[in-house]
């Protein structure tokens, strides 16, 4: 097994990054990382080119719009905020905060606490019926 630094492709680098880390990582933390070592003569390691080599290599995967990124083969929560709420509300049968949620949603993706009602705000599918409370629009109560 080389050594990272012995990797002249940058998606083989990547890939060591993320199997050495053994967790998500955002793209301006892998190209930190990428960026220390060196590179195939005349090729590019900035974060716009790490995050276009993750896209381009099936090997990664990115999680949703957040900037993390995880090997394929990781069994890794990709469903959307709203996604995880809906189907938390859903079996819920009943209204819930944003502080009952967050710790549900946060063990599957990571979120903060307070964006959690911006996401919801903006999905039809849901009503929010008191301050940091939401529901189902077809639940009746």
């Amino acid at each position: 097994r080389f050594r990272i630094e012995r990797l002249s492709k940058m998606g083989d680098q990547i890939e060591r990054v993320l199997t050495e880390k053994g967790t998500p990582m955002h793209f301006l933390e892998v190209a930190r990382e990428i960026g220390r070592f060196k590179g195939r003569a005349g090729s590019k390691r900035t974060p716009r080119h790490v995050r276009g080599t993750m896209t381009a290599d099936k090997r990664f995967v990115p999680i949703r719009r957040t900037g993390m990124w995880c090997l394929t083969g990781w069994h890794i929560e990709r469903r959307t905020i709203p996604e995880l709420a809906f189907e938390l509300l859903r079996s819920a049968k009943r209204p819930l905060t944003e502080a009952q949620m967050h710790p549900l949603i946060a063990k599957r993706r990571p979120l903060k606490l307070n964006s959690i009602g911006r996401v919801l705000f903006d999905d039809p599918r849901f009503r929010r019926i008191a301050p940091r409370t939401w529901t189902l629009k077809h639940l009746n109560h």
